[in-house]
């Protein structure tokens, strides 16, 4: 029981979100920041309305990655102290689906701001919705970057969503989201029942689900839980898109 790691560290690593937003407007700007021949800070100062605007929206999604990263440790530590403080096995399954759909949804919301980054970067309005028959944002975004010879950042992105912890978290919590959407406008009231959330989530076809649902000794939650958060850690480790 409570085997493995404890607390993980926020990484300092996560704030090259906000240089990287910067380098990308700049990057975008390119030929305009060139030939102004002046130190960029003093070309950022100095920026007219439009392009200052413009570039308000590169660092404010930066800074949303930045946090999105340090949350996603904050969910991983809460998920160790919710289980193993919990009175009673009901409130230790809880605690574990609860922080497990918190991470996941983190996870989908971090994927989608880089789509946003990458979107501005690539000249696509991330905030305008697609009309009927028209391409989808990340359609448009990875149009735009293959017409701008940007094969590399393509390349990184598409590796990036495809790595399985990546691609389970989102797959988890697509399935989430569907499975409350089919009874609106109650399910939000079921969301605040622990024992609703359980029995309500086993009818996923999802194994994780199944798996705790069974358990009925207190210790076994208590090690499938840190075997659950050791899956949850790999997405936060290995190549990220911020090292």
């Amino acid at each position: 029981m409570t085997a493995g790691w404890s607390v993980v560290l926020r990484q300092e690593e996560a704030g090259r979100w906000l240089d990287l937003s910067v380098n990308a407007f700049l990057l975008r700007h390119f030929e305009t920041m060139v030939a102004k021949q002046l130190p960029v800070r003093e070309v950022l100062r100095r920026l007219p309305d439009a392009l200052g605007t413009e570039l308000s929206q590169f660092i404010r999604i930066g800074q949303e990655l930045c946090v999105l990263e340090w949350d996603l440790t904050g969910c991983l530590n809460e998920f160790k102290t919710g289980y193993q403080l919990a009175e009673n096995l009901t409130l230790k399954k809880f605690s574990v689906v609860y922080h497990t759909d918190n991470f996941n949804a983190r996870v989908y919301k971090l994927i989608e701001d880089v789509d946003a980054l990458l979107a501005l970067f690539g000249g696509v309005d991330p905030e305008r919705r697609s009309g009927k028959g028209e391409p989808s944002r990340r359609e448009s975004m990875e149009k735009s970057l293959k017409e701008d010879s940007r094969h590399s950042i393509l390349k990184l992105i598409r590796r990036f969503r495809e790595r399985d912890s990546i691609k389970g978290a989102v797959e988890a919590r697509n399935r989430f989201v569907h499975l409350y959407r089919r009874d609106e406008p109650d399910w939000r009231w079921g969301l605040f029942v622990p024992a609703t959330r359980i029995r309500e989530y086993e009818t996923a076809s999802d194994r994780f689900a199944v798996e705790l649902r069974r358990m009925v000794d207190p210790p076994h939650v208590d090690d499938y839980a840190d075997a659950q958060a050791d899956r949850l850690l790999e997405a936060l480790r290995g190549p990220t898109i911020s090292r």
